[in-house]
């Protein structure tokens, strides 16, 4: 007990001299911010700082999300039917296709929309009302599980390409195609609700339109996030095609892979910013000596 008394002491000197009311501001200033992280311009740096990490770290997130996308979609078109699972966009434009000139690949871009459709609307019915209960990191715990959902669905879709050698065939290929596509609605749906640390990871022509189209009107440049989005989305597609042309199999764990590291970022972004939330707690806990 002495012992524990004497090294209370060793600190608490120093603490009550620098905090004193006679002391100097930026002497108070300055040890807060080295223990605590506040006061003074140091501690707003120190704050600044660490909310520069974890916007960086939830971006990564995001960033993975995206290229998650572009690898399922580049899986769709070389091994699924030359359809999309995630940019509706184009399989609209492969229906219209078929209607006015005919061709085999208006059902299976109809299916894969139904599928896209079935995932929106059953991860906007679990993200519904998810901005009351928002996690540490800026996605809400209901965002971060529909993309464990996600990560199902990928493993299942995985697992089933694996046992065909890569190469899924008839109504095999089918159900993995709308397994994906049900996939990419969830993780956009999701997005939708995750709220200002999220963003498109599914779709990009509004985000290459928003990069360019400050330029000429003398905006703000464009977000550098949003161009490294672009890219990991091109990055995700070669990564994937890369693989089914060496090991086909293996291609098509390469949604899961980025999608478990968007979720591994994002964890990393909840712990940093409980953990100053978890200090204040301490240093206001009762009976603790201030």
């Amino acid at each position: 007990m002495r012992s524990g008394r004497r090294r209370r002491r060793s600190w608490e000197g120093p603490f009550r001299e620098r905090c004193a009311p006679g002391a100097s501001g930026r002497a108070r200033g300055g040890f807060a911010a080295r223990r605590f992280g506040g006061g003074g311009g140091a501690g707003a740096a120190y704050r600044d700082g660490m909310a520069e990490s974890m916007n960086a770290r939830a971006q990564c997130s995001v960033l993975f999300l995206a290229a998650a996308s572009g690898s399922v979609d580049a899986l769709a078109l070389t091994a699924l039917g030359h359809v999309f699972a995630g940019v509706m966009t184009g399989n609209l434009v492969l229906m219209g296709v078929t209607a006015g000139s005919g061709g085999a690949r208006g059902l299976p871009a109809a299916l894969a929309l139904a599928g896209y459709v079935v995932g929106t609307v059953l991860a906007a019915r679990v993200c519904r009302g998810a901005d009351t209960g928002a996690g540490a990191g800026g996605w809400p715990q209901r965002v971060v599980g529909c993309l464990w959902l996600e990560v199902l669905l990928l493993g299942g879709f995985a697992g089933a390409a694996a046992a065909s050698d890569g190469a899924p065939q008839g109504e095999w290929r089918t159900v993995l195609l709308v397994t994906a596509a049900t996939a990419m609605g969830l993780q956009s749906s999701a997005m939708l609700a995750g709220g200002s640390m999220a963003a498109p990871s599914t779709y990009f022509t509004g985000t290459l339109t928003a990069l360019f189209a400050q330029l000429p009107a003398g905006g703000p440049p464009p977000s550098t996030w949003a161009g490294i989005r672009l890219v990991a989305v091109v990055g995700g597609g070669a990564a994937a095609s890369g693989l089914r042309v060496v090991a086909a199999p293996a291609a098509f764990a390469c949604p899961v892979v980025l999608l478990l590291a968007a979720l591994a970022c994002q964890r990393a972004a909840a712990v940093g910013t409980a953990l100053p939330a978890v200090r204040t707690g301490l240093r206001r806990a009762p009976g603790r000596r201030q």
